[in-house]
């Protein structure tokens, strides 16, 4: 498998991790986290801005845990 399936499978696995851990914290379904963070963006309460300089192995290395 090359490397940029490898990252790209490593950021689903993320991202997965996270949302799964704000649908616990919050006690609500993934479709109404996602409802809420298009009406942020929407409404300008939250700017999404992903940095192409994330190190994602490091945070593979930490757990996925986001609180790192």
């Amino acid at each position: 498998m090359d490397v940029a399936k490898q990252e790209l499978l490593a950021r689903v696995a993320y991202l997965y991790d996270v949302e799964n851990q704000i649908a616990k914290t919050l006690d609500i379904y993934w479709t109404t986290i996602s409802r809420l963070l298009k009406q942020a963006r929407e409404t300008g309460v939250v700017t999404i801005l992903i940095n192409s300089g994330i190190n994602w192995k490091w945070r593979l290395n930490n757990g996925f845990n986001c609180n790192t």
